[in-house]
């Protein structure tokens, strides 16, 4: 196994964050899954962006995640394809800015 350079932009995500995008359920209901999740599929539905996974970064030597940059070690983050543009793109950009909720840009490596 080699390890596969990825960049995303994402926020981070806890309670307060959950709670302020109408997710605090969701979110206390989260079971650690990257890829599916019922946050995920509520957050698509009620934003109408996708997001592609709810990550906690933990950049350990020898881990699955190393190299992060952009994103702090120990936090989660919901993540998007670094190409994510669109209508619905923007109006979740001034969603996020109304809740002082800031998008981040990041890079890291992961096995596979």
């Amino acid at each position: 196994m080699r390890y596969y350079p990825k960049r995303a932009q994402g926020f981070e995500m806890n309670g307060d964050v959950a709670e302020s995008l109408g997710l605090l359920q969701q979110w206390e209901e989260w079971d650690g899954d990257q890829y599916e999740s019922e946050l995920m599929a509520e957050f698509e539905e009620k934003y109408g962006v996708t997001p592609e996974r709810l990550i906690t970064f933990d950049d350990r030597k020898g881990g699955e995640v190393s190299g992060v940059t952009g994103f702090e070690d120990g936090l989660t983050y919901l993540l998007f394809d670094k190409k994510e543009s669109g209508e619905e793109w923007e109006a979740l950009l001034d969603i996020l800015a109304d809740n002082h909720i800031d998008i981040v840009e990041g890079a890291w490596s992961q096995l596979g």
